[in-house]
């Protein structure tokens, strides 16, 4: 493809699925090059893949980032500060975050103030609940640093999230853990936000087995 932005949409996946695998054959990048398309999640970003390798043997030398984290590094690159930025971000990557949480969740000054979620890894001989755990924490804690730094914001600042029930409180605390543990002040969300409700406002839970603990 031509450099620039392309923008398509659709009410159907499989449409604009086809008309991006038309234009990767028609115009196709040289072969080190790697094609950015930008994804609203990992689920997506699985499909799409898989689409592609069904239509044309392979899919390779894709980058599929979020938006918000695409945007971010245009940012940091025209301000001339990527490897700086870089530093300062890492910590709070999802894959990051995810070895940051697991390590965080066997800490025993802070397993006390974990409610469901330290009791949801008891009984755990090989780790597999509390690194499955520590997974979806670090999604969704990527998930509220672009959507709801706003709670990002209250919880570094002390507050411990009533509006999510039980779960509010150890969130908030875990939150907190992580940004001493990464060197960030209080009330930081390190990554750029964009101003957009999530669909579970109604619970506030992230997960439904610990609901049921």
């Amino acid at each position: 493809m031509q450099p620039g932005v392309r923008i398509y949409t659709s009410n159907r996946l499989e449409d604009l699925l086809e008309v991006l695998a038309a234009h990767l054959e028609a115009e196709p990048l040289p072969p080190l090059a790697s094609e950015t398309i930008l994804v609203p999640g990992q689920g997506m970003a699985r499909w799409l893949r898989t689409g592609l390798a069904d239509r044309h043997g392979i899919a390779a030398g894709f980058e599929l980032p979020f938006p918000g984290a695409w945007l971010r590094d245009l940012v940091r690159e025209a301000s001339g500060d990527r490897a700086r930025g870089d530093r300062a971000l890492d910590a709070f990557a999802p894959e990051v975050l995810l070895l940051r949480i697991h390590r965080l969740l066997a800490a025993p000054d802070l397993q006390r103030h974990l409610g469901p979620a330290a009791h949801y890894c008891e009984d755990d001989g090989d780790g597999s609940k509390r690194f499955e755990l520590s997974r979806r924490l670090a999604n969704a804690f990527d998930d509220y640093q672009l959507y709801r730094p706003d709670l990002l914001e209250r919880a570094g600042n002390g507050n411990d999230l009533p509006e999510l029930g039980v779960h509010g409180r150890w969130q908030a605390r875990l939150w907190r853990a992580l940004l001493s543990d990464g060197g960030e002040p209080a009330a930081a969300a390190p990554r750029p936000a964009k101003p957009r409700a999530r669909a579970d406002a109604a619970t506030g839970l992230l997960f439904a087995e610990l609901a049921a603990e």
